[in-house]
């Protein structure tokens, strides 16, 4: 993975070739680029050059602010450390974190089919197929047909799962303690209350349909 100072000097490279590059006429002839062309070109030349790069994005939308410490790379980066921290953990217990993750969800929704669990953790049917498949192997889940409709098969945890399930919630709460060592009560509220509200903020929302323009004759 690039360090975010190799970023920014592919970024310094990138915009000297913008710059530095004349647009050429189809006669031939070099022509100046405006600088709303030459931002273009460089966002191009951006985004083909580091593709889905994370870091990228927020030298984008933050450029006066340490990348490390702008509100996307935090999110990200405290996200993919509570991921790693839980599966170091849970490896003692022969769980991955996705696999905990089918878990959590068949504890409140035991019974469900393949379809709905995928709806749940949003990914696609196929993606969670495979790791029930894995899971069915190794004992923790059972997978029986609908009673309704034989073509369905419902999926259960094992009493293996159930076993599990107090380790795994109090190994949860020992890595939250962790993460949150250091930061007052009253604070750790504050950031839930405002994570829950940039949750609710770009969840899916349906949006109004736009009016229609009235003519100046109705």
């Amino acid at each position: 993975m690039e360090t975010v100072s190799r970023l920014a000097a592919r970024l310094c490279v990138l915009s000297a070739s913008a710059i530095a590059n004349p647009a050429i006429s189809p006669s031939g002839a070099e022509e100046f680029r405006p600088a709303s062309a030459i931002r273009k070109l460089f966002i191009s030349k951006l985004i083909k050059s580091l593709g889905n790069h994370k870091r990228a994005y927020y030298l984008f939308i933050m450029p006066d602010t340490n990348p490390s410490n702008t509100f996307g790379a935090l999110m990200i980066d405290g996200a993919r450390l509570l991921r790693r921290r839980f599966d170091q953990r849970a490896r003692a217990l022969g769980l991955t974190r996705a696999q905990w993750n089918v878990l959590s969800h068949l504890y409140r929704n035991d019974g469900i089919n393949q379809a709905g669990l995928a709806d749940l953790m949003e990914v696609e049917p196929i993606t969670v197929g495979r790791q029930l498949d894995r899971m069915e192997e190794a004992g923790w889940i059972a997978r029986r047909p609908d009673p309704s409709d034989r073509r369905v098969r419902r999926i259960y945890m094992t009493p293996q799962a159930q076993g599990v399930l107090d380790q795994l919630r109090e190994l949860s709460r020992d890595i939250y303690a962790e993460a949150l060592q250091g930061i007052a009560p009253d604070v750790r509220e504050q950031l839930m209350t405002s994570l829950a509200q940039i949750r609710n903020n770009l969840s899916d929302r349906t949006e109004e349909a736009p009016q229609k323009e009235v003519s100046a004759g109705n």
